[in-house]
């Protein structure tokens, strides 16, 4: 009776061990699936707002250069207009 009371304790043991490290195992690796998610779904986060951020910089600095080509080509307008007018004046006070 002793012995088959130390047994079934025994079993009562090892179910318990057995059973706690399936739960501990399921449940670390729920927690290992759900953190790569999250790092990936981070990741992807970062990924599309540096994106967003690139793109952003480029469409400025595409802006300010066409600004720069059109002021430039008013000022070279400019010049080129002082000059034939100096060319008129030129001309007319030396016959």
């Amino acid at each position: 009776m002793i012995l088959k009371n130390e047994i079934m304790r025994s079993e009562k043991v090892l179910f318990g061990v057995i059973e706690y490290l399936f739960l501990k195992t399921s449940f670390t690796l729920n927690k290992r699936i759900n953190t790569r998610k999250a790092i990936s779904t981070k990741g992807e986060d970062y990924f599309n707002n540096f994106k967003n951020k690139f793109e952003d910089f480029i469409l400025s600095v595409t802006n300010e250069l066409d600004q720069e080509k059109t002021i430039s080509k008013t000022v070279d307008e400019i010049k080129n207009m002082d000059i034939e007018k100096a060319k008129v004046e030129i001309k007319k006070n030396n016959p």
